[in-house]
């Protein structure tokens, strides 16, 4: 996969909703498999699901794929309906994170995108994006810029403030905190790497790594 496909937690901790099999499927923490849904008839199949997130708002689990113009899908697990899937605009969004303080989506688009920050409303609708990655020290030598398109990221959204995340081989290397209103980006972690790790993939094996608060 180029991406570690995301999941999510009910609020009451008992069930986990994990995107496989082209379906959001719902587990119990035993890894009994208590359901799975397939986007409705009448909706966009899902082309490449990427991630899902809760609504803690609404109640509702939200699914953003890539792929075309890419859609993100809204379900509402107590109806046990899709309620809708909006046009994501052509941005390829790898991680979505829903934002309760200012009630709306937050997504990192790459791959053919350049690394930017694209908005939702709390009720799916595309808002605005914003072009990140150049703001990231250390971000540009996560990826071949020559060959693929800007790298993977996870994003946690606080309001304003939005934690970008970098994960290479299962660890957490980077993560930088954006602020959309001063368009600012600090460097709040960096891992330190061994001189003989690959550090594309990680693939030289297990590495203990040392914090860097730089």
């Amino acid at each position: 996969d180029y991406i570690a496909k995301g999941v999510a937690v009910s609020p009451n901790g008992k069930l986990i909703y994990k995107l496989q099999n082209s379906s959001l499927e719902v587990f119990e923490k035993s890894g009994a498999k208590v359901d799975s849904f397939k986007p409705s008839a009448e909706l966009p199949k899902f082309s490449w699901e990427t991630d899902v997130t809760y609504d803690s708002k609404r109640n509702l689990y939200s699914v953003i794929s890539f792929g075309g113009e890419g859609y993100l899908y809204r379900f509402d697990p107590t109806k046990r309906i899709w309620l809708d899937a909006n046009s994501a605009h052509n941005f390829d969004i790898g991680s979505i994170s829903y934002d309760r303080k200012l009630d709306r989506y937050i997504g990192w688009a790459y791959f053919t995108s350049n690394g930017e920050l694209v908005v939702f409303d709390g009720d799916g609708h595309y808002l605005f994006s914003k072009r990140v990655a150049d703001k990231l020290d250390g971000y540009g030598r996560l990826y071949d810029k020559n060959n693929s398109g800007a790298a993977p990221l996870k994003v946690i959204s606080n309001g304003n403030s939005v934690a970008l995340v970098s994960i290479r081989g299962g660890m957490v290397t980077h993560i930088w905190n954006y602020d959309l209103i001063s368009e600012k980006a600090i460097l709040t972690y960096k891992a330190e790497v061994p001189s003989d790790a690959e550090t594309s993939d990680f693939s030289s094996g297990p590495r203990v790594f040392r914090l860097n608060t730089n």
